[in-house]
C-alpha cells in the first residue's frame, strides 16, 4: 500500500498539463499548493473525489487505486487493470511474489 496519495501527486504533476476544471475539493484548500495538481488529475479522471467531493489525501492507496490510476494515465482498459500494470513494469510483486492489492 502507499501510505500517502501525496507522494503519488509528485509523479502526476510532472505528467499533467495545465487545465480549467469544474471540480470542487472539499477536503484540500484552495491555498495549499497541491490544490491544482489535485484538481487538474481529478479533472482528467486520473484521480477519483468520494461523494463528498473528498480527495482523502491522508488515505492509504491499494496497489489495485494504483494501477487504475496507471491505466487512466496511459489510456488502458480498466479490465484486468493489476495484470496490465505488473506486465507493463509499473508494479511489482513483493517478496512472496504476491501483489497483494
Amino acid at each position: 500500500m502507499i501510505k500517502n496519495k501525496s507522494a503519488f501527486l509528485l509523479l502526476l504533476m510532472s505528467l499533467l498539463l495545465l487545465s480549467t476544471n469544474a471540480w470542487s475539493i472539499n477536503d484540500i484548500s484552495k491555498d495549499n499548493r497541491a490544490y491544482s495538481y489535485v484538481s487538474q488529475a481529478v479533472d482528467k479522471g486520473f484521480l477519483p473525489l468520494d461523494d463528498k467531493g473528498n480527495f482523502n489525501p491522508n488515505q492509504e492507496m491499494t496497489r489495485r487505486q494504483l494501477a487504475e490510476v496507471v491505466c487512466r494515465l496511459k489510456n488502458l482498459p480498466l479490465i484486468n487493470c493489476l495484470d496490465i500494470a505488473v506486465k507493463s513494469g509499473y508494479l511489482f510483486p513483493v517478496s512472496d511474489g504476491q501483489l497483494h492489492p
